[in-house]
């Protein structure tokens, strides 16, 4: 096992990042299609395939968060990629089913399936609070989230 400096590693995180949007990207597609393979309704297993990209993300931060947060705005990018792959890949697919009038998304009262509620409305709002206080927080630090 080879040892990076504390440079390499810094020099070395960019092309995490990239690595880490590559995977989240598949991993958030690989959720979608087992979603409309079962019906497109948000069952236990639509949460528990979102809950493996959310351990993936805090996998990926304990791996090389500290090097990322060298990285001028590096832990913010990641947070980023992870809420427009998720988020965006929850809400592409609930417009897709809009579009095509899909009952899968109707609720009781003809109000939307609490599912649809929850990966469609609540998730990306609740999350893009979290997103926005980091983003302030990054900017505040100049983009950097570790000592340099």
């Amino acid at each position: 096992m080879t040892t990076l400096s504390a440079s390499d590693r810094l020099e070395a995180a960019p092309g995490h990042l990239q690595r880490y949007c590559l995977a989240v990207v598949a991993a958030s597609l690989m959720t979608q299609v087992v979603i409309a393979a079962t019906g497109s309704e948000i069952t236990l297993v639509a949460g528990a395939l979102t809950g493996v990209i959310a351990l993936g993300y805090a996998g990926f931060l304990l791996r090389v968060g500290a090097d990322l947060g060298r990285v001028r705005f590096g832990k913010v990018a990641a947070h980023a990629l992870t809420y427009a792959a998720v988020c965006g890949g929850y809400l592409l697919h609930f417009f897709v089913l809009a579009l095509t009038a899909s009952p899968t998304i109707e609720g009781p009262g003809g109000f939307l399936d609490p599912g649809w509620f929850g990966a469609a409305i609540s998730m990306p709002a609740l999350w893009s609070l979290g997103l926005v206080a980091h983003v302030l927080g990054a900017a505040l630090g100049r983009g950097f989230e570790a000592r340099r």
